[in-house]
């Protein structure tokens, strides 16, 4: 699946939550616009880090930024689907997923609460400390 083939998908849930829509404004592959809000996406085949940078960088200038991509590029039971999703909730990006040219939001551009995820690991802290304060010798070497 090619990034122009994520376009239609996208911009037709976009227009379907009542969004103004287009393409390719300066370098964001899809801007939107309702009311007071501005929303861009950017579309990638797959997950990678280039594709982190850019959704960084349109957060400077827009109050959501989402990450387009076929959900075939992601496998949703895996570690590594549930730490990409974890890397998404910090960064306060949202994440759509395209399948058979129907897009779904699998995840809201909303902002991460830290001290709820605190509070939620609060005993995983508590032991992690008291392992720190039981150890008695330093041999290993970290790594």
């Amino acid at each position: 699946m090619k990034e122009t083939n994520l376009y239609e998908p996208v911009k037709d849930l976009l227009l379907a939550q009542g969004f103004e829509v287009k393409a390719e404004i300066k370098d964001i592959d899809i801007l939107a616009s309702k009311a007071d809000v501005l929303c861009a996406v950017e579309l990638k085949t797959k997950v990678s880090l280039k594709l982190i940078y850019q959704a960084i960088d349109r957060q400077k200038i827009v109050d959501q930024v989402y990450v387009a991509i076929p959900k075939s590029s992601i496998k949703q039971r895996s570690s590594t689907y549930k730490d990409f999703v974890y890397l998404l909730k910090r960064l306060e990006i949202g994440l759509i997923v395209v399948h058979q040219n129907e897009a779904e939001v699998l995840l809201e551009a909303s902002v991460y609460n830290m001290e709820k995820a605190r509070v939620r690991y609060k005993k995983r802290k508590q032991q992690t400390l008291k392992e720190f304060r039981l150890r008695k010798y330093n041999k290993n070497i970290g790594g």
